[in-house]
Protein backbone atom coordinates (compact mmCIF):
# COMPACT_ATOMS: atom_id res chain seq x y z
CA UNK A 1 0.00 0.00 0.00
CA UNK A 2 1.67 3.50 -1.02
CA UNK A 3 0.91 6.73 0.75
CA UNK A 4 0.82 10.13 -1.02
CA UNK A 5 1.86 13.16 1.09
CA UNK A 6 2.91 17.26 0.45
CA UNK A 7 5.70 18.94 1.19
CA UNK A 8 5.51 22.70 1.43
CA UNK A 9 8.87 23.67 0.99
CA UNK A 10 9.64 27.63 2.58
CA UNK A 11 12.83 29.33 3.36
CA UNK A 12 14.51 32.61 3.00
CA UNK A 13 16.75 31.58 0.11
CA UNK A 14 14.42 29.02 -1.59
CA UNK A 15 11.40 29.14 -4.03
CA UNK A 16 8.30 28.29 -1.98
CA UNK A 17 6.84 25.51 -3.50
CA UNK A 18 4.69 21.81 -2.68
CA UNK A 19 5.26 18.43 -3.87
CA UNK A 20 4.10 15.15 -3.90
CA UNK A 21 5.56 12.64 -2.44
CA UNK A 22 4.93 8.71 -2.41
CA UNK A 23 6.10 6.26 0.60
CA UNK A 24 6.88 2.44 -0.12
CA UNK A 25 5.85 0.70 3.02
CA UNK A 26 7.86 -2.40 1.85
CA UNK A 27 11.46 -0.11 1.68
CA UNK A 28 10.64 2.74 4.05
CA UNK A 29 11.50 5.02 1.12
CA UNK A 30 10.17 8.57 0.57
CA UNK A 31 9.94 9.52 -3.71
CA UNK A 32 9.38 12.68 -4.88
CA UNK A 33 6.32 12.70 -7.67
CA UNK A 34 6.47 16.47 -8.60
CA UNK A 35 4.15 19.33 -8.35
CA UNK A 36 1.58 18.73 -5.75
CA UNK A 37 -0.91 20.25 -7.85
CA UNK A 38 -0.18 17.47 -10.27
CA UNK A 39 0.24 14.71 -8.66
CA UNK A 40 -1.17 14.37 -4.95
CA UNK A 41 -3.27 17.33 -4.42
CA UNK A 42 -6.89 16.75 -4.53
CA UNK A 43 -10.08 18.58 -4.40
CA UNK A 44 -12.13 19.67 -1.13
CA UNK A 45 -14.59 17.26 -2.05
CA UNK A 46 -12.05 14.24 -1.76
CA UNK A 47 -10.44 15.81 1.13
CA UNK A 48 -13.82 15.98 3.11
CA UNK A 49 -14.80 12.60 2.67
CA UNK A 50 -11.16 11.29 3.17
CA UNK A 51 -10.85 13.42 6.39
CA UNK A 52 -14.72 11.45 7.64
CA UNK A 53 -12.71 8.34 6.46
CA UNK A 54 -9.85 8.89 8.62
CA UNK A 55 -12.61 8.59 11.86
CA UNK A 56 -14.19 5.72 10.93
CA UNK A 57 -14.84 3.81 8.03
CA UNK A 58 -18.54 4.42 6.53
CA UNK A 59 -21.39 3.39 3.99
CA UNK A 60 -21.93 6.06 0.82
CA UNK A 61 -25.44 6.95 2.44
CA UNK A 62 -23.40 8.14 5.42
CA UNK A 63 -21.07 9.95 4.20
CA UNK A 64 -23.56 11.87 2.04
CA UNK A 65 -25.78 12.58 5.40
CA UNK A 66 -22.93 13.74 6.89
CA UNK A 67 -21.11 16.28 4.48
CA UNK A 68 -24.84 17.23 3.40
CA UNK A 69 -24.13 15.67 -0.28
CA UNK A 70 -26.53 13.75 -2.87
CA UNK A 71 -26.02 10.22 -2.30
CA UNK A 72 -25.95 9.83 -6.41
CA UNK A 73 -23.44 12.39 -6.52
CA UNK A 74 -21.16 10.95 -3.24
CA UNK A 75 -21.46 7.33 -4.78
CA UNK A 76 -20.04 8.61 -8.17
CA UNK A 77 -17.41 10.28 -6.17
CA UNK A 78 -16.43 6.73 -4.22
CA UNK A 79 -16.07 5.21 -7.19
CA UNK A 80 -13.71 7.68 -8.99
CA UNK A 81 -11.80 7.71 -5.77
CA UNK A 82 -11.61 3.33 -6.09
CA UNK A 83 -10.49 3.90 -8.83
CA UNK A 84 -7.75 6.67 -8.13
CA UNK A 85 -6.69 4.26 -5.03
CA UNK A 86 -7.93 7.23 -2.18
CA UNK A 87 -10.39 4.28 -0.99
CA UNK A 88 -11.35 0.75 -0.86
CA UNK A 89 -14.88 -0.55 -0.28
CA UNK A 90 -15.33 -3.59 1.68
CA UNK A 91 -18.81 -4.98 1.33
CA UNK A 92 -20.08 -1.40 0.51
CA UNK A 93 -18.66 -0.07 3.43
CA UNK A 94 -15.72 2.34 2.77
CA UNK A 95 -12.28 3.55 4.56
CA UNK A 96 -9.13 5.18 3.21
CA UNK A 97 -6.09 3.24 1.71
CA UNK A 98 -3.35 5.01 3.67
CA UNK A 99 -4.74 6.06 7.15
CA UNK A 100 -2.63 8.72 9.01
CA UNK A 101 -0.86 7.93 11.51
CA UNK A 102 -2.06 9.75 15.40
CA UNK A 103 -0.42 12.69 16.16
CA UNK A 104 2.44 12.27 19.03
CA UNK A 105 3.55 14.82 21.04
CA UNK A 106 7.37 14.10 22.24
CA UNK A 107 7.58 16.54 24.89
CA UNK A 108 9.07 15.29 28.41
Amino acid sequence: MLCEAELKVTGRELEEQELGLQFDPITCTWSLLGAAERTVAISSERRAILDLLHVERLPPITIAQRLGKNISTTNNLLRAMVSDGLVFSDGGIYAPRCAPKPYRSHRP
